[in-house]
Parts: C-alpha cells; structure tokens; sequence
C-alpha cells in the first residue's frame, strides 16, 4: 500500500530537512497512526503521500503508483484512490451538506444521480442523513468533521489520510470521529492518520510511528497483530 525509501523534503529557508530519511511500509487493510510534536514533519510526510509536495530525496510508491515520477494524469488518477480529511473540514461553504459529498464523486467521473446514492448512503452512515439540506456554516465542528469523512469516502478509497482530524474537536466528539474511522477501516480500507491529539492516542489500540526532527524514531506495533 505504502512502500518509503529514504524519503527526504527539504525548503529554501527552513535550517535542516522537514522530512529525514524517512522508510515506512504500510499493509493493506492497517490502521497507523502517526504522531509526534508540532514540526515534527507529520504534515509534510502526508502532503508527499498524496501528491501536495515533492519529495527532495529517496523513492516511494503508493497503491503501485511512484509518487516521484508522476504526471498530472497519474496523480489525479491516484488521489482518486484516497480520501483525504484534514483538521479544518474544508467544506464548500455555499453547497449543502448532500451536494459537499456528492461534487466529490462527480469529480471522479459518476453520474449524479450514482453520486447522490453515494451521497446519501455515507451521510447515513455518518448518522448525517437528517442534515442533507443543510449548509455547512449552520454544523457544529463534530458535525463538519463527519459530513468531510464521508465526502472522503464516497469515491470507496483504498486508503485514507487524515490529518489532525480530531484536532480541533472535544473528547466526546473525538470518540465519535475515531470510532468512524474504525468502522471505515474495519470495512477494509487503509488509514494513515497524523496526530498529537492525546485522547486520540488514548483511545486506539493499532501501529504507531513517532515523528521527531522529521525522522521516525519509534515504531510501535498493533498489539493486535503481536503474537
């Protein structure tokens, strides 16, 4: 799914690299989480992975695709392979919440009655299927971050990268959000998800990778697959 060789990202600028000498394999099918302080290089490893920078150094590979020799067509090709939820939901703001899902399928290339199906099926999964008609301006911040995990989802990713994606959300909302990302990936998708949220940390039992000075410093197995 994830295969990192030496993964290096420099900036003009920045005193040292952002990312280090990074190599990292995720399976198919794991929940990882990656953590570590504010600048440990956490964001700047998951803008590489999805095609938002450019690694400076080292090779990599995601879902067979080489992330370092990519054209334009092969990188939308892979970022419809993944969904991506970040801290800040980043919905649009004069769309509803159905049609925030919903744009993002037929930017895949459905048709729009499918991506309303779609739609509707991951808000209900959500527990959002009474706020369809709603903007997101009138959603508390839980909310948003739901309606944003399910237009993540409607084009069935094989891998999700989600970024700080309780960061901003109280425990009880952040047990909410973490129990969906569990279901997502109990349904088989991978997630990759960049944390220092302690709740977060608390509550997962899975892999974690600590970041430190852009390195990985530790790799802590899922207790689950320790025999």
């Amino acid at each position: 799914m994830i295969r990192l060789n030496n993964i290096g990202k420099s900036f003009e600028g920045r005193p040292g690299p952002a990312v280090d000498s990074v190599s990292l394999h995720v399976e198919p099918g794991e929940f990882v989480l990656l953590t570590g302080a504010s600048g440990a290089g956490k964001t700047t490893l998951m803008r590489i992975l999805f095609g938002d920078e450019i690694a400076t150094e080292g090779t990599g590979v995601v879902n067979g695709r080489n992330l370092d020799c990519m054209e334009s067509d092969a990188l939308a090709a892979l970022r419809r392979e993944m969904g991506l939820v970040f801290q800040d939901s980043r919905l649009i703001d004069r769309l509803s919440v159905r049609e925030n899902v919903a744009l993002a399928a037929e930017v895949g290339g459905v048709s729009c009655a499918e991506a309303r199906r779609r739609a509707e099926d991951l808000l209900c999964m959500m527990g959002m299927q009474d706020f369809g008609d709603m903007l997101p301006l009138h959603l508390a911040s839980g909310e948003r971050q739901r309606v944003a995990l399910a237009r993540a989802l409607v084009n069935d990713p094989v891998l999700l990268l989600a970024d700080e994606p309780t960061g901003s959300l109280d425990p009880d909302t952040t047990a909410e959000i973490l129990e969906l990302l569990q279901e997502v990936n109990r349904r088989g998708t991978t997630v990759l998800m960049a944390t220092h949220d302690m709740d977060a940390l608390e509550q997962l039992s899975c892999r974690m990778l600590v970041m430190a000075n852009g390195r990985i410093v530790e790799d802590c197995p899922d207790p689950s697959r320790v025999q």
